[in-house]
């Protein structure tokens, strides 16, 4: 997803979803500000995956999230 950010054709609503799901489970302690703008996606989109991802139990809940800024939120 980060190769076709700079060039190659735009990932479809699909390939945007997964490369979130993925990233997201790389690393659940990032904030959804942080993995949108690393993706080029929605921040609203990283937080409606996360959600799904949390209520499936397929990554932990945290208390806090990592900002870009690299402080812990929250």
């Amino acid at each position: 997803a980060m190769a076709n950010l700079a060039h190659g054709l735009p990932l479809n609503r699909n390939e945007r979803r997964r490369a979130v799901e993925v990233k997201v489970r790389l690393h659940p302690e990032w904030s959804d500000r942080r993995l949108a703008d690393e993706l080029g996606v929605g921040r609203d989109l990283v937080g409606r995956v996360r959600k799904s991802l949390v209520e499936g139990g397929q990554i932990p809940a945290t208390t806090g999230r990592l900002g870009a800024d690299g402080k812990l939120y929250p």
